[in-house]
């Protein structure tokens, strides 16, 4: 009897360790599969940095030997070439595997420092808009802009509770100081601007929005299609909408482009936005020079 009590006893044992070493060798096992995905993260990672690093390089370059070839849909290039694809409107399109880029000449928008109102008040009109909202809008740009303190009509000169910059706008973001704008209209406006480039305005290079209040409605909806099926041509634009070079309108891009470059595998998603001023005929600066980086979600 007491025999066979021991015989429990060191069974019980037995299943208890058998039941810890499975245990212990479930939590290594486990372990090591978190580590292993850790291990393949980091790899990914890696990959997609280094996917972005030469996709930047690539995009740098296409922008200092051929940025004029992506404006017009005469540009040349063989039909199996990918560069076909490439665009300065800022619509995104795949560079290459799974990196993806956007392209936006500064040209195409519309300068904060020396705009025209017409053009500004078209477009905001056409982003929902009313004649009060564009004009206090305008007015309170133009404000915060000048030298002087006095108030324009609708204006922000000695209404707002902090100092007037009375200077030129060196950041787009400083819209949100002094506009009344919500922050979804906010956004919509200040993809429109640019705080860098200050010369004639590019319509071949303008955002959808942007373009079609610049052609109007008769003629905006099928450029836009021309565009996107890189079927439009500088004079087939000329052509159809009387608009020509020259008095502020040039259909040559500029030496500014925002690029936002998108790296997505599996779980794993970068975007690096950038603002690059190009200049390849400088002898004073290098060819490509870096303005602003920033990651974003």
């Amino acid at each position: 009897m007491k025999s066979r009590m021991c015989c429990g006893i060191a069974l019980v044992q037995v299943l208890i360790m058998v039941a810890m070493i499975s245990l212990f060798l479930l939590y290594i096992q486990q372990v090591n599969s978190a580590k292993i995905k850790q291990t393949e993260r980091v790899k990914l990672r890696a990959n997609a940095e280094a996917a972005l690093q030469s996709a930047k390089a690539e995009v740098e370059f296409q922008l200092l030997t051929n940025s004029i070839k992506l404006v017009d849909a005469n540009n040349n290039f063989d039909q199996e070439d990918n560069r076909r694809n490439w665009n300065l409107h800022g619509k995104k399109f795949q560079l290459e595997g799974n990196v993806y880029a956007s392209i936006q000449d500064h040209a195409g928008l519309i300068s904060i420092h020396r705009y025209s109102s017409l053009r500004m008040t078209r477009v905001l009109k056409a982003l929902g808009m009313n004649e009060t909202q564009v004009l206090k809008l305008i007015s309170a740009l133009r404000d915060w802009q000048d030298e002087d303190s006095s108030t324009a009509d609708a204006g922000i000169d000695g209404v707002v509770e902090y100092k007037i910059r009375n200077g030129l706008v060196s950041q787009i973001s400083e819209l949100s100081w002094f506009s009344s704008l919500d922050e979804k209209m906010l956004k919509q406006v200040t993809s429109l601007f640019t705080a860098h480039f200050n010369g004639e305005f590019n319509p071949l290079t303008a955002p959808d929005n942007l373009l079609r209040a610049e052609v109007g409605e008769d003629y905006g909806d099928n450029i836009v299609a021309l565009r996107d099926n890189g079927q439009l041509t500088v004079n087939q634009f000329q052509n159809l909408t009387g608009v020509v070079r020259g008095d502020g309108i040039r259909f040559s891009p500029s030496n500014w482009f925002s690029v936002l470059l998108e790296y997505s595998e599996q779980d794993i998603t970068i975007r690096r936005k950038y603002v690059l001023n190009v200049s390849p005929y400088s002898k004073s600066k290098k060819p490509v020079v870096l303005l602003e980086e920033s990651s974003i979600r």
